[in-house]
């Protein structure tokens, strides 16, 4: 039995960063539906996605442990 869950992230752009929890973690294509995905300890966290030109929107997610959570989502562009 493992002690962490996974998560996948369908965010576009795919080039914007990835943080969890603060983090900086990667690239949002690192962690997509055709990844293995990132493995994070059982409960509630932060993920905030950057890019230039882009709201950096933050979401709370919770993973379960032994189970693959999914977040998707697209950044809005700001105003020019």
């Amino acid at each position: 039995m493992s002690t962490s869950g996974i998560l996948r992230v369908n965010v576009q752009p795919g080039f914007a960063q990835l943080y969890v929890d603060g983090f900086y973690i990667g690239a949002v294509s690192e962690f997509g539906t055709t990844t293995p995905g990132l493995a994070l300890p059982p409960g509630w966290h932060r993920l905030e996605f950057r890019a230039p030109g882009f709201f950096t929107p933050a979401v709370n997610v919770t993973i379960d442990a032994d189970h693959v959570t999914t977040y998707e989502g697209v950044l809005q562009q700001t105003p020019r």
